[in-house]
């Protein structure tokens, strides 16, 4: 038995490692940004802040152009999911029914055989 030098170990380690890094660079930055953005609009921090308010949220939501685009967003994302599970289905379903069917082909009929054995007792 012949023993490395890169012990197995230490991989977990260092992915670790890695993924924490990953997290730390790629993933905290942005979710600290959206959680500073969040506070500011509810009127936490910022230069303009007064403590919490919805106010601005409401003022928002209330705007008839701001909830047809919610809607038009939601409906164009749902539009999407639907064509792309659709699409993923038939494309991954699609070779087990061609098998299916040619496996069936390869197969003698049961009535065939059973002509076939008629024919060759005579």
């Amino acid at each position: 038995m012949r023993i490395s030098a890169r012990s197995s170990f230490a991989e977990p380690a260092s992915r670790r490692l890695r993924l924490g890094l990953f997290a730390g660079l790629a993933v905290v930055p942005p979710l600290l940004g959206l959680g500073y953005a969040l506070a500011y609009s509810l009127g936490l921090v910022g230069a303009l802040a007064n403590g919490f308010t919805g106010e601005h949220w409401a003022k928002l939501l209330r705007t008839s152009d701001v909830t047809r685009a919610l809607g038009f967003s939601f409906a164009a994302a749902a539009i999407t999911v639907a064509l792309a599970t659709t699409l993923a289905l038939g494309l991954s379903l699609a070779p087990r029914r061609a098998a299916r069917s040619a496996a069936a082909l390869a197969r003698p009929h049961s009535s065939f055989r059973s002509s076939c054995r008629a024919s060759s007792r005579r």
